[in-house]
C-alpha cells in the first residue's frame, strides 16, 4: 500500500506526465508534504542518489529518495555549527566550509538587487536559511545579473542562455554562461579563482576610480603613484584611519576583524561622517551585541544598513566587515575635492596603467 501511495504522490507532482521531475519540483513538493523535511535535508539526500544525466528524478529514484529521507541516511552530508556549515565534497575526504553569516547576508543582498528582475524573479526570494542559493546559481544567471548591477550593461543579456518554457539550462549552456561570467568578471577587476568547474569571484576593483578624492588621504612622504598601487583593502583601511585621526580618536584599525569587533571604531567613524545623526554615546553601552545593533541602526540612518548583522560584527567577520566598509566608502566618502594638480596627476597615472 505504501508503494502505491508513493506512486500517487509522484503522479500528483508530475503535472506534464513525462515521468520525470526536476529536482526543484521534488524539493518544493516534499517540503509541502512534510514540514519536518527541510530544503537542505532533501538537497543533501538527492546528492546520494545516482540520477540520470539529465539530473531529473524518475519514479524509481523518487521512491529511493523517500526511503533515504525516512531512514535519515543523509545525516553526515552536512553539519551545521553556530556560524559555519561543513559540507562533504565529491570525495568523503574533502570538506568545504561555508560561513553561515556570509551566506545569509550575501543571499539577502542578491534578493535585494534582483527582486524586480524579470529573468530571475521566479527564483526570488531565495531562502536565507537554506543552501538554496548554491542551487540557484548553477546556471550562472544570477552572477551575470550581479555583474551588470555593479557595472551597467557589462554583459549583453541577449547572449545569455536562459531557461525556455520552464526547461532548465543544460550543462553545455551552463558552461557557456560560466565562461561569459568569468570573462566579464575579470573585465571589471574581479579576482577569479577557479576550481574545476566551480569559480569564486571577489571584487578587487580599484576603488579610487569610483571616488578619486580618496587620494587626499596620502601621507606626507607618499607619492600618488605609491598610493594608487595599494591593494583595495589597504586603501579602505587608510580611509577609515584618516577619519579616525580627523576625529581626534586615539585608536587605529589594522584589519577588518578584531579591530572593529567592539564597534568603538565604527561608532567614531559614523559620528565623524554624520555627527548630527550618529552620536558617540554608543561607546557607553557595555553589551557588545547591543552596541553593534546601535551602530547598524546609525548606518541605517545613512541609508545603507547592508551586509552586517550584530553577531557577525562582534565575531569580527572580515569579509562582511570589508564589504560593509567598501559600501560606506562608496556612498559617504566625506573627503575633500581634488585640486587641479591632483586631478592631472591622477589622469596621468590612469593613462599609464
Amino acid at each position: 500500500q505504501d508503494a502505491f501511495d508513493l506512486v500517487a504522490k509522484f503522479n500528483k507532482i508530475d503535472l506534464d506526465g513525462n515521468s520525470a521531475l526536476e529536482q526543484k519540483e521534488v524539493v518544493k513538493a516534499l517540503q509541502a508534504i512534510s514540514e519536518s523535511t527541510s530544503y537542505d535535508k532533501i538537497r543533501a539526500t538527492l546528492k546520494e542518489i545516482n540520477l540520470s544525466s539529465t539530473g531529473n528524478v524518475d519514479i524509481e529514484k523518487f521512491i529511493e529518495l523517500i526511503v533515504k529521507l525516512r531512514e535519515g541516511r543523509n545525516k553526515t552530508a552536512f553539519a551545521v555549527n553556530k556560524q559555519k556549515i561543513t559540507i562533504h565534497g565529491i570525495s568523503q575526504n574533502v570538506l568545504h566550509t561555508i560561513n553561515e553569516d556570509e551566506k545569509t547576508e550575501f543571499t539577502r543582498h542578491i534578493n535585494q538587487v534582483l527582486i524586480n528582475d524579470s529573468d530571475v524573479k521566479n527564483k526570488i526570494l531565495i531562502d536565507t536559511n537554506t543552501m538554496q542559493l548554491f542551487d540557484e546559481c548553477k546556471n550562472r544567471l544570477i552572477f551575470a545579473k550581479l555583474i551588470n548591477d555593479f557595472v551597467l550593461d557589462k554583459i549583453d543579456e541577449q547572449v545569455l542562455n536562459m531557461p525556455v518554457k520552464g526547461k532548465k539550462v543544460n550543462k553545455f549552456k551552463m558552461t557557456e554562461n560560466n565562461n561569459l561570467v568569468i570573462f566579464s568578471a575579470k573585465g571589471i577587476g574581479c579576482n577569479v579563482v577557479l576550481s574545476g568547474r566551480l569559480s569564486s569571484l571577489t571584487i578587487k576593483q580599484n576603488r579610487y576610480k569610483t571616488s578619486p578624492r580618496v587620494v587626499s588621504t596620502l601621507k606626507d612622504d607618499e607619492t600618488l603613484e605609491q598610493f594608487l598601487k595599494l591593494l583595495p583593502d589597504r586603501i579602505l583601511l587608510r580611509w577609515f584611519n584618516y577619519h579616525l585621526k580627523a576625529a581626534k580618536w586615539n585608536q587605529r584599525v589594522k584589519n577588518f576583524s578584531k579591530d572593529v569587533s567592539d564597534s568603538a571604531n565604527y561608532t567614531v567613524l559614523l559620528n565623524q561622517l554624520k555627527p548630527n545623526l550618529c552620536l558617540r554615546d554608543l561607546l557607553n553601552i557595555p553589551d557588545l551585541l547591543e552596541r553593534a545593533e546601535k551602530v547598524l541602526q546609525n548606518a541605517e540612518k545613512l541609508g545603507y544598513r547592508k551586509y552586517l548583522i550584530p553577531k557577525a560584527l562582534v565575531a569580527g567577520n572580515p569579509k562582511l566587515n570589508l564589504v560593509f566598509i567598501a559600501h560606506l566608502f562608496n556612498t559617504h566618502p566625506c573627503l575633500d575635492s581634488l585640486d587641479k594638480e591632483e586631478k592631472v596627476e591622477l589622469e596621468e597615472f590612469d593613462n599609464r596603467v
